[in-house]
């Protein structure tokens, strides 16, 4: 069974939001004074980037999948993220224009993925058994 338009849109909304989060993040580390002090410090800041980035894929291609728990990873990991962000946020007079588009366009495809994800016929898909697969004759 082919996957609603709801869910492939929720999907590239994800994969979107992945891809301006994680290079939003090494730009930040490329261009931080903090990274370059010591040289441990810069490699293991573009080895979290680069692991997070690879869990959240994971959870994005389970849910492509129809797996559920991979549209369950992916709510968790996105609500981890925006508490993070919440908590740890900088002063918004560090963040450029720009940054603050990047970071509005990012939160807004998430959360619409993820309100497709979990609601109408996303979430229906989700719920339903996959149909059996027809055996050639």
């Amino acid at each position: 069974m082919e996957s609603p338009r709801e869910v492939r849109i929720a999907i590239a909304l994800s994969w979107g939001a992945l891809a301006i989060e994680t290079g939003d993040r090494l730009w930040r580390r490329a261009t931080s004074p903090d990274a370059h002090t010591f040289v441990n410090v810069g490699f293991f800041w573009g080895a979290g980037i680069v692991a997070f980035a690879a869990f959240v894929a994971f959870f994005v291609l389970a849910a492509s999948r129809r797996h559920n728990w991979g549209r369950v990873a992916l709510l968790l990991s996105t609500l981890g993220g925006w508490c993070l962000w919440y908590f740890w946020m900088r002063d918004a007079a560090d963040y450029a224009w720009w940054q603050w588009v990047t970071l509005v366009s990012a939160t807004a495809m998430e959360l619409v993925a993820l309100i497709l994800l979990f609601s109408g016929r996303g979430a229906a898909w989700y719920g339903a058994p996959p149909a059996p697969a027809r055996r050639a004759l």
